[in-house]
């Protein structure tokens, strides 16, 4: 922090907007939507700091519209860092949810397992309360994903002076309201948008 400023922003339907505006505050929940507002953010920031480009920093779920403004707008941005990155190829990947099945089977939990079986595997047909199930799925059957959600979500959650406890239940809270964009995200076939940026790109796992 003594070299550089950052600067962070939560999306629509999760974070501070969410926790201070409410469900009925977010207004239009799309990547296109959420898009346009990731850029006018940047934009504002270039103003204010009174500079051409920025490191844009993308984490998680942002990963989805960070790749899009790096590749579709190189002349805001000197870098692109990704971490805990989401590649989307268009709804073809299947094995993270065959994966969840073949965990639910050797843990003899056939109900949930019946459960996403009549999903299907097409993710980019699935609805939000699915997408919502399918997390949650995930988060409990897997060991390495509870630790993680337990350990650093959570945690960081408990511990960060930009919340309260009503702040940390609605943050919470968020994650559910957003995953109703779990399936256009997943729609996004990134080899499809273009896989040559006109900036420097770092991932960090």
């Amino acid at each position: 922090e003594k070299h550089v400023s950052i600067v962070r922003g939560d999306m629509a339907g999760a974070g501070k907007p969410l926790v201070n505006g409410g469900h009925e505050g977010q207004g239009e929940m799309s990547m296109e939507r959420l898009s346009r507002d990731a850029l006018e953010v940047a934009d504002h920031v270039r103003a204010r700091l009174a500079v051409d480009r920025l490191v844009l920093v993308a984490n998680s779920f942002g990963t989805n519209l960070g790749l899009r403004l790096a590749r579709d707008h190189p002349e805001r941005f000197s870098a692109y860092v990704g971490t805990d990155q989401n590649i989307n190829d268009g709804g073809r990947e299947r094995t993270a949810y065959h994966a969840l099945l073949d965990r639910l089977e050797k843990q003899g939990k056939k109900k949930p397992l019946a459960e996403a079986r009549s999903w299907g595997e097409d993710k980019c047909r699935w609805s939000a309360k699915q997408w919502s199930e399918y997390a949650k799925l995930v988060v409990t059957s897997d060991p390495l994903t509870y630790d993680t959600m337990k350990v650093v979500v959570i945690r960081s959650l408990w511990f960060t002076p930009l919340l309260n406890l009503r702040g940390v239940k609605k943050y919470l809270a968020a994650m559910n309201f957003s995953e109703q964009i779990a399936p256009q995200a997943v729609g996004i076939d990134e080899r499809a948008e273009g896989t040559t940026f006109r900036i420097p790109v770092f991932f960090f796992q």
